[in-house]
């Protein structure tokens, strides 16, 4: 007897579609923002930030004693530790403008607000189970990482790096959902290694497409503060 269902998209095929899910996406997301309390443990250490990001490129995080924001143009720094307030002109190639930006604010946005980083060749995908995919890359040094994110939607679900010094696995526990936008981020998220529980990390006050004006990217210089202006070029 002939079946007449369609068939499962798998390897070329289903990274295609993979990679177009998590597109569009981004595009239903425009800007978020959410308060942050990450835990380690067995410490009970606690650290908090916000962070705030609004499409194309305007990005900030606030933390306890500094401050750092993007404004499509201008990198500040707030050091309350120094008392200084430093804006950095970006004049950088583009591709180094972008790993900057991205060490700088990466840190600070919990895996699933933003696509992957993935390089254009050398991912692998494949359908685990009717509602995940997972997607497996090889950045070198014997470093291995595999994204299982939600299908179709591209909500993420779990993150596992495996690499010579261990086994480390970061995991949604609990997620805020968007019904009108389609869409779920991480609320709760635990990350371990070799199994062993060493982070919680706890979002707060979730905004997803908030109305954030530029003038939100842009800091003000705190009273007795000591301002410079730097440029950041091209070695």
């Amino acid at each position: 007897m002939l079946c007449g269902c369609a068939k499962e998209p798998t390897g070329p095929e289903l990274l295609a579609q993979v990679r177009q899910a998590l597109t569009d996406r981004d595009a239903r997301l425009d800007s978020f923002q959410f308060d942050a309390t990450s835990t380690a443990l067995p410490s009970g250490e606690t650290v908090n930030h916000s962070f705030y990001f609004r499409s194309p490129n305007k990005m900030r995080a606030v933390l306890a004693k500094v401050e750092r924001s993007f404004d499509g143009t201008t990198l500040y720094e707030v050091s309350a530790g120094k008392k200084t307030f430093t804006a950095f002109a970006l004049k950088l190639p583009p591709p180094k403008a972008s790993l900057l930006l991205h060490t700088t604010f990466a840190p600070f946005v919990p895996e699933g607000f933003r696509t992957p980083l993935m390089p254009m060749k050398g991912v692998t995908a494949q359908k685990t189970g009717r509602n995940a995919v997972e997607l497996s890359m090889s950045p070198g040094e014997g470093v291995t990482v595999t994204y299982r994110l939600r299908w179709p939607g591209g909500d993420f679900l779990e993150k596992r790096t495996v690499s010579p010094s261990g086994r480390t696995t970061l995991k949604m526990e609990f997620e805020h959902c968007d019904a009108a936008l389609k869409l779920c981020v991480p609320q709760d998220l635990g990350e371990f290694l070799d199994g062993v529980r060493v982070v919680g990390t706890s979002l707060h006050h979730i905004g997803l497409n908030p109305a954030l004006s530029a003038d939100s990217f842009v800091p003000a210089a705190p009273e007795g503060f000591t301002r410079e202006a730097r440029e950041l070029v091209e070695e």
